[in-house]
């Protein structure tokens, strides 16, 4: 009886400390300065802020644009608010800030430390913004650790709904449609607002996941017949060039 109790103290002990050094090094990660230099550098790492956010939360974005991007979560979830903004602090340099909070009295699941240790290491991975050679180049790069950007449309997306299928002149509920448009290869190319993206060359798109997926995969530079639904038009291809 006697070591079955040594045992489970010992046992307490060690998920104790395997604890501490977790928040530590949670504490750790939050902490460190989410900065980044005007251009290319600050555009990728904005680019993968709204891309934890659309991962991390239960939601969908309420609002993405060059200086803030939000999520709002129904009140008493688990689930966290986020709140992200971009601050200029001088002509050359912005802070990218996290905020998040509980609509819930239990707290966060997960914690906001955790939560913010995880956005910060995402954003402020290394990432290599030069040309790429092609599809060798790029896997040469990932064996090495540096993450290229995925390829930017500059759009927000979210699930057709049979409401806005209906708005638009659909017939089929399928697609994923542009709820923000910002800069980027998509307005550069010609979407619009309440588009619809039903494939990413051949790839059908159902949600902003399958759309970010596809990118993810798309290395520049490369042209993508994008085909969509337009209101008032129907059904075209549109070429982009990221």
């Amino acid at each position: 009886m006697v070591r079955y109790l040594t045992t489970v103290v010992c046992l307490i002990f060690l998920l104790s400390a395997c604890a501490l050094t977790q928040r530590a090094q949670w504490q750790q990660d939050a902490a460190q300065p989410l900065t980044c230099s005007k251009g290319p550098d600050c555009e990728a790492k904005w680019d993968r802020a709204l891309t934890w956010v659309q991962n991390n939360a239960e939601s969908t974005v309420d609002t993405a644009n060059e200086s803030i991007i939000t999520v709002h979560i129904p009140p008493n979830s688990s689930s966290a608010i986020f709140t992200i903004t971009r601050t200029k602090v001088d002509p050359d340099t912005y802070t990218i800030n996290f905020h998040a909070g509980c609509s819930s009295m239990l707290g966060c699941t997960p914690s906001i430390l955790e939560l913010k240790a995880s956005f910060a290491n995402y954003v402020m991975k290394s990432i290599d913004l030069s040309p790429s050679d092609g599809p060798q180049t790029a896997k040469a790069q990932s064996d090495k650790g540096i993450v290229r950007p995925k390829a930017n449309l500059g759009v927000v997306t979210a699930k057709i709904n049979q409401a806005a299928a209906n708005k638009l002149g659909m017939k089929e509920l399928k697609g994923s449609r542009i709820t923000w448009i910002g800069s980027g290869a998509g307005f550069d190319s010609g979407l619009q607002l309440d588009d619809v993206i039903l494939k990413f060359a051949e790839q059908p798109i159902n949600d902003d996941q399958e759309l970010d997926s596809v990118l993810e995969k798309t290395v520049p530079p490369r042209t993508v017949p994008i085909t969509i639904w337009r209101a008032g038009v129907g059904e075209l291809v549109i070429s982009v060039r990221f």
